[in-house]
């Protein structure tokens, strides 16, 4: 397992099992998480649309939990390959999962909206979406097949 305060350093080698990063609750720090996301995808030969998906989807998810979590603590974020031809994407916040509207709901907003955008990027990316949690930590678990293209 690889853990880190952000990111991986420079030239760190991946083990296979997983990403795990604490990514702390200030929005300067999506762009360094969605790097070290894609670079562990990048390391393990994950197909590059696929790895440019869950970039993207790493990018709304931690987003969002700065934005809508508790502003103490931190967001985590999980990354593993279960099956050579699957990547799952965990993402927790402090708050609660009550705030999260159901997966099914999710849809991107009207062209014209200010935001909004994310949770129906997040649906579309990916094949399976969950959200789980209670009253203190709200996480959405994603998973991409490396060759289904998501919920197109």
């Amino acid at each position: 397992m690889t853990t880190c305060g952000m990111k991986p350093a420079a030239g760190l080698r991946f083990p296979a099992e997983a990403l795990v990063l604490r990514v702390p609750t200030e929005t300067e720090q999506v762009a360094p998480t969605r790097r070290a996301v894609h670079d562990y995808l990048v390391a393990h030969a994950v197909p590059p649309p696929v790895a440019d998906d869950v970039r993207l989807v790493a990018s709304e998810l931690v987003t969002n939990a700065i934005m809508h979590g508790r502003p103490v603590g931190a967001v985590d974020v999980h990354v593993e390959l279960p099956r050579r031809a699957e990547v799952v994407l965990e993402v927790s916040n402090d708050g609660p999962v009550a705030g999260i509207p159901p997966v099914a709901d999710w849809a991107p907003a009207p062209a014209l909206a200010p935001n909004g955008r994310g949770l129906g990027i997040v649906r579309r990316l990916c094949d399976a979406v969950e959200v789980r949690g209670n009253d203190h930590v709200a996480t959405v678990v994603c998973r991409r097949g490396w060759y289904s293209g998501g919920q197109r």
